[in-house]
Formats: structure tokens, C-alpha cells, sequence
């Protein structure tokens, strides 16, 4: 169900980072440590790609370090620099979260809304009922009528 979303989120990312890359290599910011860190990514996304081959999930223990690296990655990115680059990476980010937010929202929505549909209750509510409005019935039939919930002792 998610599939395509995800095709098209992983498509949107490496459009935007490629769109990145072109752009610090065309005004002259591609700079040797600029260049090290993308050397870096590119490394990190094949073996995210070769553990994905293998059949390892993307969620798993495996994958978690080349995740924390990509996260490590980003960090200087962000660090302060006050360039158009680094301020439209800035505006960027809180454009994530906020898209994060809403696939957040329609996750959930999606997710109540599913089992709603599909959720049926299995409590009798006039049995329940009865029981709010009526107790003495039900425990008299129980508890009054000679019922003990343990066997009298041996004397």
C-alpha cells in the first residue's frame, strides 16, 4: 500500500540530492571536504543498496550504523554556515519536518481509520448493561444461593 509513496519519496530525495550535488559543483563550492562527504554518501548508499540486495531489511540491525552515518554526514551541512547554500539546507530541514508531520497525521488517520472498519466489538452491550443497572441479579444468582469459593474445612 505504501510502496509507491516510497518509490516516490526515495525518487524525490535523490532528485533533490543530485540537484545538491550539481549545485555546489557549479557555483564553486565543491571544495575538497565538500567533495570527501558526498565521496562518503555515495559509499554509504551502495551498501545500503548491497545490503538491500542480500535481502537484509533496510529497518534491521545491519542497516542501523549506515543510517547513524548518513545522520553524521548531514551535520556539518547544518552547522552554522551562513551561506545561501546553508540557509536554503535550513529552510530545507524544517520543510522535512513538516512533511514528516503530515505523513505522520495520515499515517495515523489512515491507520485509525483501517481499524475502524475492520474492528467489531465483542462486549454484549445489553448484557452490560444489565449488569450497571441491575448487579444485585447476576451476583445473587452467584454468591446467594449456597455458593462458597472454596471447599469447607476438614474438621
Amino acid at each position: 500500500m505504501f510502496a509507491p509513496l516510497a518509490a516516490v519519496a526515495v525518487a524525490l530525495l535523490a532528485a533533490f540530492h543530485v540537484w545538491l550535488l550539481g549545485q555546489q559543483a557549479w557555483t564553486g563550492q565543491l571544495d575538497y571536504i565538500a567533495a570527501l562527504r558526498w565521496l562518503l554518501a555515495f559509499a554509504l548508499v551502495g551498501g545500503l543498496v548491497a545490503l538491500y540486495r542480500r535481502g537484509v531489511s533496510l529497518r534491521d540491525r545491519h542497516t542501523t550504523a549506515l543510517w547513524v552515518l548518513a545522520l553524521v554526514l548531514h551535520g556539518p551541512a547544518l552547522a552554522g554556515d551562513r551561506t545561501p547554500t546553508a540557509q536554503l539546507l535550513a529552510e530545507t530541514s524544517d520543510v522535512a519536518i513538516q512533511i514528516a508531520g503530515a505523513a505522520l497525521g495520515l499515517g495515523l488517520a489512515l491507520t485509525i481509520g483501517r481499524v475502524a472498519r475492520t474492528w467489531q466489538p465483542t462486549i454484549d452491550i445489553g448484557a452490560a448493561l444489565t449488569w450497571l443497572v441491575w448487579p444485585v441479579g447476576p451476583m445473587h444468582a452467584a454468591f446467594g444461593d449456597g455458593f462458597l469459593p472454596r471447599p469447607p474445612p476438614i474438621v
